[in-house]
């Protein structure tokens, strides 16, 4: 169990076998595009990853992933409004991902929304305690909020 794992180094390999888990839920096109997408992105070609990404949102809009994938894509070009709206569609259709809350932190600390962004992070932590991503996220939005108390 994800909740249970005493390290990170524990926890990683739990966590990646739920992300494969949900990779494989969709059909055997949404799998292809998303290989073909995530690809892309490795190589830096973010417009061909957003391009399969968007045929994968329009094939198949109930796949969690194909949303996070462009919500990840939109983050990375600084696209925060595109982004914060694919990460919330992720989490409607999946309220478990983790990693979906942790970006959607990241956005809204773009926005600077702190008291969001911290719910954010603390709904990731919540399923994936050791987080790294939604940890570090989540100490940079209380050293915001306490800054602002003073």
């Amino acid at each position: 169990d994800l909740r249970n794992a005493e390290t990170e180094q524990a926890a990683e390999p739990i966590a990646e076998e739920i992300r494969s888990m949900w990779r494989q839920s969709g059909g055997a096109t949404a799998n292809l595009l998303l290989a073909r997408g995530q690809e892309a992105r490795e190589a830096g070609d973010l417009t061909t990853a957003a391009r399969q990404f968007t045929h994968l949102r329009r094939l198949e809009p109930e796949f969690a992933d194909a949303w996070l994938a462009s919500a990840q894509i939109a983050a990375s070009q600084g696209d925060w409004p595109f982004a914060l709206e694919a990460v919330e569609r992720a989490i409607a259709l999946e309220p478990r991902r983790f990693d979906a809350y942790a970006l959607l932190g990241r956005a809204l600390e773009q926005a600077e929304a702190w008291p969001a962004a911290q719910a954010a992070y603390e709904e990731a932590l919540r399923v994936y305690p050791l987080m790294p991503a939604a940890r570090a996220g989540l100490a940079r939005v209380e050293r915001q909020l306490s800054g602002r108390a003073l």
